[in-house]
Parts: C-alpha cells; sequence; structure tokens
C-alpha cells in the first residue's frame, strides 16, 4: 500500500533498473549490490553501495531512489527526511517514475507532513492520471480528512533580491531564517543550485547529516562537472563515514574532469582519514606529478607521509611546498600542524619566526589553533588565551571551533579561570558530540553494548570454571606478555613510557590488538562476515588459544617493525581493556596486569577535558554524567575480573607515580621478571625520541613530573557535584578517603 514502506527490493524499480544503460557500468555494479544488500536487510551494506554509485554517476535516478528506500528503512527521522529530498531529486529526472512520487508521498506521511503528502497525490495524478495506487492514497487522505497544503507557485529562476536575502542570513549565521527561506525556495525552484547550497550548509552546522548529504547529492545532480561540488561529495562522504564513498567520489572527479590539483590533495586526505595510506601517497605522488610547482599538492603528499609515519619524507615535501609558496600562510600552517604531531616544538618556533620575517601573517583560524598549542606547551598560556580568544564563537558550531573550544579550555585551566575553562570544555564537547549524532556513525551505545556481553561471559566464567581450564603449555620462548589497563587520564601513558625506557621491554601503546582478533578468529572459524557480537564471544571462548594467540601476534607484527618476541616483555597498553580482562586472561593464562589508578574525579574531569578522537567509548567523555557513569560501569567490570579470575594485579597509583615513580615502577619490574634498571628514570628522553605519542599525554609525558593535575578536581567541585554520588564510592574503595577530607 501507499503508506508501507517501499519494499526492499522492489520489483517494479529493479525491473526498471535493469532496462536501463548507466554510463557508468561500475556504478551500475554497486547499485545491483545494493540491491542485493536491500533484500537481504543489510541496510548498511545497500546504504553504502548506493552511496559509492552516486559517488561515480550523480545523476543516476534509481541510485538516488534506491537510496532513500534504505535510508526510509532506518526509521531515523533525519534519515527519512532525507530520504523524501532524494525521491525529490530522483523525480527531477524522472517526472513520470511513478514508484518514486509513490516513495515521496510515503516518505512525507512517515514524517507527518500530510499536508504536503496529499499535495504531492494531486500533483502527481494531475501528471499521470488517476492510477490505481494514487487513486487509493487520495481516498485514504479524504478518509483521514487530511487538507492538501496549499500548491507552491513554480518558479523558473530565483529572482536576484531573494538570492540576496539568502546570502545576508547566512552572513550573519542566522541560521533558522536561512533554513526557512532556503527550503521554500528549493521547493519552488528545484533546478536551481544556490538555495540548494545554502541548506546544505545549514545542514552542516547543525550537523543534521544525512540531509546535508541529500542536499548534497541534489546539487552534484544539477553540477556534476563542478570541482567544488566533488570536493564537497567527498568531505559529505566522510562525514558520514563513508571514506570509500569519498574516494570514489574524487577518483570518479579526476576521470570526469581530469588533474585538478584540489582533487589530488582532497584524495590524498580522504585516504588518510580512511587508513588507506597507500592510497593516500599515491593521490599524493600523482598530484606532484601532474603539478610540480603547486605547493598545495606537496602539503598533500606531506600529510599522506606523515600518517605512514614516513616522517622525514613528509618533512622534505612541507618544506617543498613552503619553498614554492614562501609568502604564503597555508604551507606554513600544514607544516606546524606536521610538527606538532610530532612535539616538535623548537621546529615550530623556528616555522613561525621564518612566517613573521617574511611577512606572512599566521593569522587563520587554524593557524591561530596550532600556534596557541605551541605556546600552551612552552607554558606562556596568557599568549594562548589571547591568540585563541579573538578565533573562539560561543554560537558557532563548526569543526575548528570545536577543537580551539576545547583548547581554550586548558589554557583556562592553567590561567586558574576554572568556571571559564569548563565552559568551554561543555562547549567542544557539546560541538564533538552534536557532530557524531549526526553522522550517526559513533554511538556510544555501541560500546555499552559491548560492556554487557563482557559481563555476561564474566557470569558464565564464573558459573563454569571449565571455560579457563583447558591445558596449555607456555611456549619457552614466548615473551611475557604484560596489560597495563585503567580509566583513561590515570597515568598509562606516563607509565608507558618509563617501561619503554627499560631495554627488554617493548610497549605497543594504543593498538587494535584485541580487537582484531575477534572478527579474524570468528572468520577463521567459518562465521559470516555479519555475526553478532554475541556470537562471534562465543565463538572466542571457544577457540583454541594457538590460534588466538596467532592473530594477536601477526596484528602486532604488521602494526610495528616489532617482531614479537624480540624482548622479553611485550606490553599491551590500552586502558579500557580492563573491561576484557576476560578475554586477555583466556588467550595468556600467564599475562600480567598492570592496573593504573587514580582518583576517580580527576580522572573523569580528565577525560571531560580531552579533545579526543571520538569513537563509541570516547563519546561518553563528551559528558561529565556519561563519563562518571562509565567510569562506574568498568570498574565494576574490572573488579569482578579480579575476583573471578584471581588476576592479582599490580597497582600503580598515579599520585604516587608523579612524586616518588621509582616505588611504584620496582613491583611492576619484579612483576614482569626483569630487573631494574637506571635508565627507566630518564623516561623525559624516551618520551623525546619517540617523536609521536598517540594520546592526549602527549605534550605532558615530555616535561619533567608535575603534581599540579593532583586533586584538581577540587577547583571544579561546584562543576562536578552531578557525578560525585557516583564516584564517591569508589573513592573510597580506591583509598582515596572522604570527599571532604584535605
Amino acid at each position: 500500500m501507499v503508506f508501507e514502506i517501499p519494499g526492499k527490493a522492489q520489483k517494479a524499480s529493479q525491473a526498471a533498473f535493469l532496462k536501463q544503460t548507466s554510463p557508468e557500468e561500475e556504478a551500475v555494479g554497486h547499485i545491483k549490490a545494493g540491491l542485493q544488500h536491500l533484500s537481504g536487510n543489510n541496510l548498511k551494506g545497500a546504504i553504502s553501495s548506493f552511496r559509492t554509485a552516486l559517488a561515480l554517476s550523480p545523476r543516476n535516478a534509481f541510485a538516488l531512489h534506491n537510496l532513500g528506500v534504505a535510508l526510509l528503512h532506518t526509521n531515523n527521522p533525519q534519515a527519512v527526511t532525507a530520504s523524501a529530498t532524494l525521491f525529490q531529486t530522483a523525480i527531477l529526472f524522472q517526472p513520470k517514475n511513478e514508484q518514486f512520487r509513490i516513495s515521496r508521498i510515503t516518505a512525507l506521511h512517515r514524517l507527518g507532513r500530510k499536508g504536503e503528502a496529499h499535495r504531492a497525490v494531486l500533483d502527481s495524478i494531475q501528471l499521470l492520471g488517476a492510477t490505481p495506487k494514487l487513486n487509493d492514497a487520495l481516498a485514504r487522505f479524504k478518509r483521514e480528512k487530511i487538507e492538501p497544503a496549499r500548491a507552491i507557485a513554480p518558479l523558473k529562476s530565483v529572482p536576484r533580491d531573494r538570492m540576496q536575502q539568502l546570502d545576508t542570513l547566512a552572513a550573519a549565521h542566522n541560521l533558522q531564517e536561512l533554513e526557512q527561506r532556503a527550503n521554500l525556495l528549493t521547493q519552488q525552484a528545484p533546478a536551481v543550485p544556490r538555495p540548494w547550497l545554502h541548506l546544505y550548509n545549514v545542514m552542516m552546522s547543525r550537523s543534521r547529516l544525512h540531509e546535508a548529504e541529500a542536499c548534497m547529492h541534489h546539487i552534484m545532480a544539477l553540477e556534476p562537472g563542478s570541482v567544488d561540488m566533488v570536493t564537497t561529495q567527498a568531505n559529505t562522504y566522510r562525514a558520514m563515514g563513508e571514506t570509500d564513498a569519498a574516494l570514489y567520489a574524487v577518483r570518479a572527479g579526476l576521470r570526469r574532469l581530469g588533474p585538478d590539483t584540489r582533487l589530488y590533495r582532497r584524495g590524498a586526505e580522504m585516504a588518510v582519514l580512511g587508513g588507506a595510506y597507500a592510497d593516500a601517497i599515491q593521490f599524493g605522488r600523482d598530484g606532484v606529478k601532474a603539478f610540480p610547482e603547486d605547493p598545495g599538492v606537496y602539503t598533500g603528499l606531506g600529510g599522506a607521509l606523515s600518517a605512514s609515519r614516513r616522517d622525514d619524507e613528509a618533512r622534505e615535501a612541507f618544506m617543498k611546498a613552503i619553498e614554492l609558496a614562501p609568502d604564503s600562510e597555508h604551507p606554513y600552517q600544514a607544516a606546524l600542524s606536521f610538527f606538532d604531531t610530532l612535539n616538535d616544538s623548537d621546529a615550530m618556533e623556528s616555522l613561525v619566526a621564518e612566517a613573521e620575517a617574511r611577512g606572512v601573517s599566521l593569522a587563520e583560524r587554524r593557524s591561530a589553533h596550532v600556534i596557541a598549542r605551541l605556546e600552551t606547551r612552552r607554558n606562556r598560556h596568557q599568549d594562548a588565551y589571547d591568540r585563541l580568544i579573538p578565533h573562539y564563537d560561543p554560537k558557532a558550531s563548526d569543526n575548528i571551533n570545536r577543537h580551539i573550544a576545547m583548547t581554550l579550555g586548558r589554557v583556562c585551566d592553567k590561567l586558574g579561570r576554572h568556571d571559564e575553562a569548563f565552559h568551554a570544555f561543555t562547549h567542544g564537547n557539546r560541538l564533538a558530540a552534536d557532530f557524531e549524532r549526526g553522522r550517526g556513525v559513533v554511538r556510544a551505545e555501541d560500546y555499552t553494548h559491548r560492556l554487557d556481553i563482557c559481563s555476561e561471559w564474566l557470569d558464565r566464567v564464573s558459573e563454569d570454571d571449565s571455560i579457563h581450564a583447558r591445558p596449555w603449555d607456555e611456549p619457552a620462548d614466548a615473551p611475557v606478555m604484560g596489560f597495563i589497563v585503567g580509566f583513561p587520564r590515570s597515568g598509562t601513558t606516563l607509565l608507558d613510557t618509563i617501561l619503554r625506557s627499560h631495554p627488554d621491554v617493548e610497549v605497543f601503546e594504543e593498538k587494535p590488538l584485541l580487537a582484531h582478533v575477534f572478527p579474524e578468529q570468528a572468520r577463521r572459524n567459518g562465521l559470516p562476515s555479519q555475526t553478532n557480537r554475541r556470537d562471534m564471544a562465543a565463538s572466542f571462548f571457544g577457540s583454541e588459544r594457538t590460534m588466538l594467540r596467532d592473530i594477536y601476534f601477526q596484528q602486532m607484527e604488521s602494526l610495528s617493525e616489532y617482531t614479537p618476541g624480540e624482548k622479553r616483555v611485550n606490553i599491551d597498553k590500552l586502558p579500557l581493556n580492563l573491561a576484557y580482562a576476560n578475554h586477555l586472561k583466556y588467550m595468556f593464562p600467564n599475562g600480567k596486569f598492570i592496573f593504573a589508578q587514580r582518583d576517580p574525579l580527576d580522572s573523569v574531569l580528565s577525560c571531560f577535558m580531552q579533545d579526543f578522537d571520538l569513537n563509541p567509548p570516547m563519546m561518553h567523555f563528551t559528558d561529565i554524567v556519561m563519563a562518571a557513569r562509565l567510569y562506574d560501569r568498568v570498574m565494576k567490570l574490572w573488579f569482578r575480573a579480579v575476583d573471578i579470575l584471581g588476576l592479582d594485579p599490580v597497582v600503580v597509583q598515579y599520585e604516587r607515580l608523579i612524586e616518588d615513580h621509582e616505588s611504584q615502577v620496582r613491583p611492576v619490574l619484579d612483576r614482569l621478571g626483569i630487573p631494574w634498571d637506571e635508565r627507566v628514570t630518564n623516561y623525559i628522553e624516551t618520551a623525546r625520541s619517540r617523536g609521536r605519542i598517540n594520546t592526549p599525554s602527549a605534550t605532558q609525558v615530555i616535561q619533567p613530573l608535575y603534581t599540579t593535575s593532583r586533586a584538581r578536581w577540587r577547583r571544579y567541585r561546584e562543576h562536578l557535584e552531578p557525578v560525585i554520588p557516583i564516584l564517591q564510592p569508589w573513592r573510597e574503595k580506591l583509598g582515596y578517603g572522604p570527599i571532604d577530607a584535605d
């Protein structure tokens, strides 16, 4: 019926599709794959396939329609709104396709926009005649006494004054009125791109990414030959988490439009974000080959090489960009960001001085932000504050404003402006969370679901001790395995750096080692690729340890130049692995657990203060109460595992580590079975020689130990009142005493 969601593999659409000849054969293949995914109820796969098809063939009406159908099935209100726009775009190219019109009517009805849906029925009957489906829809509206919306007078072009109104509203950042006026114009003049572009920018600013994507597809269908729109398309796909589709968009753009510096640069950036480093470098090298005098392609290549840890080559690329454009800000900005990732403050100071000597103004927001990070690292906090304030807008919602807000918060903390700091952190975290919720890729609840499964398996082990009782003979040449766990921001990076200073220790810092074992063991055990996490866990605990360890060590080797076993001790440092102690103990019965402990209030506050790259667990840190609840949840899991599995961890207390680190490190070395070595006292040099440190503690571990972060929570007590009841029981359990003790 009309008001049912269109079928997941609509015969009418498929039949029409199979008769068409697409100019992009590769896109046709992705549409076919998407239809198969729809038939199998794999909405994620279908959406990905249709997006990829549109990256290759932006005007393919069947790809537009079927993407809308897949989004309609998600029952996500933003996705359903986007589906209505996609159906409208498909109708623009095939106005007499009844199924496209029925789909749009269905979407409008689902959204509660019943008057518009009634009007769409009347318009369709006027064009196609009174078909059975349209008559059925009309009769239903009459039974429900739904009045049709007023007909919108079409415009062949948009008057100049109305377009200027949109431009003025956009400049004033009046998003509410801009959305209303642009939305009306898109209905009156659907073939005019500019109102759609304004609407796209509103949706991106508000993190309504499904709706932004639909606007982008409409504009791309109108202007598939625009380089700007290809880069917008790639940016949108990336924001949606569809890196493969973003790369397809760039490659398709290069095929359609020919070599272009912006596309080579965007391709390199997209490939880096997707972890496809070889592709990123290839985009960069192709760009350099085609445009050897363009500085932008060198910064793109530098970014690709930097992501691949080929830092010497990256440095050369960034310096070449500056050589080609010594009076331009962008090459300096890119190079400064590169040296920032290396914690190379001296190189950053040198570049800033060089730019100033040449009269290059490093005043753009991104430049100001990275220089403020340098000034903070150099303890020039007031300078950092003065630099950031002109660029910080408490009302703006763009991504760079998020990063500025988080850095400003840390600067205010150093300056003793604690209320101002907390408000900046709150704003930055809200922007980060809104962005992720808008694109719907990273969800906090996904991690709590994983914790549920971890808890279930602890219950099973508690009831059935045979799960861990399988005989195991440790190979004579096996390295000692250690696991640094703890709640994030509990001193794990400092402990990691101290331990890696020992010649017998290799530390793997926050690498997806265990995470890789789960899907790979499922594959080797013959489970289908769409296996859910519960079945995957059952497969894990039913597997031979030898296979699991082989997968784990192969991943370890693939992520570094280190061969497992080269050193006597391998340490896997990933704080939240404390929730997976059961799994680690199963794989490594003789593994040594090192539990990093810190005052819970300080740990949770510090997590809230960090500008994390968000994943499901980190999403909890964008809200102080969510962060506290996560602490409570994972600590309950950890202490249950300690009791049930008899883990006997070595406890390292952060507050004591920063005052007398030898007293905390010696017991760890003893447990690992290696002697004391004076080099562990020289950990600052170890940190500096590492260059990159993949945690927010990167700038702290290269400095002498300091105690200013101890009991920091007291300076924020008023803001922490909502979480004290959650965390105080843990403070007492861990030995931190009553809340009002000194």
